[in-house]
């Protein structure tokens, strides 16, 4: 977490239309800042601690990576995302866990849809829909470490709440270790080759020059678990107006060429619009 704007993969065109914005617009105002705060007082109460407060007392554990007088950088630890793992039920089967790995396993590209969901919750008997999303969301970190990380059995027990039963603990463990090799072959036969956006955050600088000399400084995180022990490459680059152009430009055609059917997207997948 960062005190700079941040995009997920999902929305890069509309995020770079942001920065263009604040590449032509004229200085920025405090109105700005104070409009957020406001609207942040007014979704919560001022008396109630916010995330940003528990991280800062400690109470959510997290590694600072980056910290002045005026902007602070953490990376969140797994722990506090595990602990979800406590609302699964004792009693939980492991021809039930089996079943909720192998559809997270299937559709880990898409995601689940509502049918799929409903049918888990029903299979792991959660009184309440909230708690669904917080346990997939344990599972598929879970998996992701089992299939990238290539952690063995007692590797994974340490990633475990302590109050998880000893029933769940073995097995998930045995499912983790039965699934390996098969997760593995699946996910080097497909065409990933490539490292994937996983975040973009951007700094202004120069904000209150010229639109003309005003520079975006970019920051990509990108996956890549083949050439990255760590998984994880960071690249960073300037925008001025002028590149930032070309680039809406690009990302719109490539926009069109994304939401466009099979049928019509007949034309060569490198070709370039106009600049």
């Amino acid at each position: 977490m960062a005190a700079n704007r941040e995009a997920s993969n999902d929305e890069p065109s509309s995020r770079i239309r942001v920065l263009s914005s604040h590449l032509h617009s004229p200085p920025p105002t405090s109105r700005m800042a104070s409009s957020e705060k406001d609207a942040a007082l007014a979704a919560t109460p001022s008396d109630a601690p916010t995330i940003f407060d528990k991280i800062i007392h400690k109470e959510i554990p997290s590694k600072v990576v980056y910290e002045d007088e005026k902007l602070g950088g953490v990376r969140m630890e797994d722990g506090p995302v595990l602990l979800h793992l406590l609302k699964l039920r004792p009693a939980t089967s492991g021809e039930t866990l089996a079943d909720v790995l192998e559809t997270l396993w299937k559709n880990r590209r898409t995601g689940l849809d509502s049918l799929e969901k409903s049918r888990i919750r029903s299979l792991l008997v959660l009184p309440a829909a909230q708690d669904l999303d917080p346990i997939l969301a344990c599972l598929r970190l879970l998996v992701r470490k089992c299939v990238h990380e290539k952690l063995t059995g007692d590797d994974i027990k340490k990633l475990f709440p302590h109050d998880l039963s000893i029933e769940l603990q073995s097995s998930l463990v045995l499912l983790f270790q039965k699934y390996h090799n098969q997760w593995n072959e699946e996910l080097s036969s497909d065409q990933e080759t490539l490292p994937r956006l996983k975040s973009m955050t951007w700094i202004m600088q120069n904000r209150n020059s010229a639109p003309a000399n005003r520079v975006a400084v970019i920051t990509l995180k990108l996956q890549d678990y083949t050439n990255s022990t760590s998984g994880e490459l960071e690249v960073k680059f300037q925008l001025s107006k002028d590149t930032l152009e070309a680039m809406l430009r690009t990302m719109t055609y490539i926009s069109e060429q994304l939401s466009s059917s099979v049928e019509q997207s007949s034309e060569p997948s490198a070709k370039k619009p106009k600049q």
